[in-house]
């Protein structure tokens, strides 16, 4: 009797999901099965950004007098710059008042979707990073006048998301402490001498970090490389390839798991340490050796690769109420096409890279030279799942 009433319940429960899909079905008249966009979604997309001239190149002047009657721009971005920016563009475009939201990656992917399928659009400028289900699913759109774009390093010029700046993540140092880079290839992290000394956030939560690694996964055979290049033979696997052995080791050598990379910059870069950790943190984080005095550093010359490169990139929002003003704002923030816009100056700083050939930047190293790994989305939406599990077995 007990197994007949469970499987009457399975019954029940079974009957009331297809019977809630037929509903949502039948309300949400021209979805695709099983895509959960609109049918036509993208077409529509297009043709609102082709009636719009997203996709052209238009001058400053051109584009001031329509957004002048716009009157505003809503700006969805993941940092807290463009309140820098409000400042510079408001004078330079007097009549037009720009609002910066700074919002969570993960919550601008959420927010656009929710409200787009809504059919509520208040974004008209999108600030974050490269986003290919965003652009497929017709809720953004990329924004590349020739003028500006043609002013990038060669290796930027066509990308199909054209980069606003860049940041890595590479590992950060105590100069105080160390006059020169404490290590020059990703295995010494797995060395005696830094056990318990690294600092990072937790890449299950963190995807920063999760791409990092799920990239080392991906790149075994240059992970391999670097190896034997530090030991001298080849590396004999535990795990399943290279990277995988090297995220084992690394998780052996008790790496100090961190709520912050604010935390782990000041633990880092506190002065008068004789014997201070290194760790992980975003290139971004380096501005604090100019506005905090600590005297940290990144190192960008490792074996394979520093990090994974990350990407900020300027789209216009599907059926932004602005657009006019969010093109005129995008050019401003880009540092136009003679690159002097006082817009791009918060962008412009250590640690972070503008792939403008015509534009000082004050690092080291210039964009073009930084030999960093492409995240592959792809690759990563597929192994996530198992890195996570990966990584909580053997930290746990």
């Amino acid at each position: 009797m007990r197994n007949n009433r469970k499987l009457m319940s399975i019954f029940c429960i079974l009957t009331f999901f297809a019977l809630l899909l037929t509903a949502c079905g039948s309300n949400e008249k021209g979805k695709t099965a099983g895509t959960g966009k609109a049918e036509g979604a993208q077409a529509k997309g297009k043709d609102w950004a082709k009636d719009n001239k997203i996709n052209d190149t238009e001058s400053a002047d051109e584009l001031y007098e329509k957004a002048k009657k716009e009157g505003k721009v809503v700006v969805y971005a993941k940092g807290s710059k463009f309140k820098d920016v409000k400042t510079s563009f408001e004078a330079k475009y007097p009549g037009i008042k720009v609002e910066p939201y700074k919002i969570d990656r993960l919550e601008i992917q959420e927010k656009l979707k929710r409200e787009h399928d809504a059919g509520v659009h208040n974004a008209d400028l999108v600030h974050t990073a490269v986003e290919p289900g965003l652009v497929e699913g017709g809720y953004i759109h990329p924004y590349k006048p020739s003028d500006i774009l043609e002013k990038f390093y060669d290796d930027y010029k066509d990308a199909e998301y054209p980069v606003h700046y860049l940041t890595v993540n590479p590992i950060i140092y105590n100069t105080e402490a160390y006059d020169k880079a404490p290590i020059s290839n990703w295995w010494d992290l797995t060395d005696p001498e830094w056990k318990g000394k690294i600092l990072l956030n937790d890449p299950v939560s963190d995807a920063s970090y999760s791409e990092l690694f799920v990239t080392i996964v991906q790149n075994a055979d240059e992970m391999a490389e670097a190896y034997k290049e530090k030991y001298g033979k080849e590396i004999e696997l535990k795990e399943k390839n290279a990277g995988y052995e090297f995220i084992a080791r690394f998780i052996k050598n008790d790496p100090v798991l961190m709520s912050s990379g604010e935390d782990i910059i000041e633990s880092i870069g506190q002065p008068g340490q004789k014997n201070p950790p290194i760790g992980f943190a975003s290139s971004s984080k380096l501005r604090h050796v100019e506005q905090s005095d600590l005297p940290i550093e990144g190192i960008f010359d490792i074996k394979p690769r520093i990090s994974v490169k990350s990407s900020s990139v300027l789209y216009i929002a599907d059926q932004a109420p602005h657009p006019n003003a969010a093109k005129l704002l995008a050019r401003w923030a880009m540092g136009e096409a003679d690159g002097k816009a006082e817009g791009l100056e918060p962008f412009n700083l250590y640690g972070s890279w503008v792939p403008r050939t015509d534009v000082e930047n004050p690092n080291k190293i210039p964009a073009d030279a930084l030999k960093t790994w492409d995240l592959d989305q792809a690759f990563y939406d597929k192994t996530f799942p198992e890195f996570r599990n990966f990584w909580i077995a053997k930290f746990n």
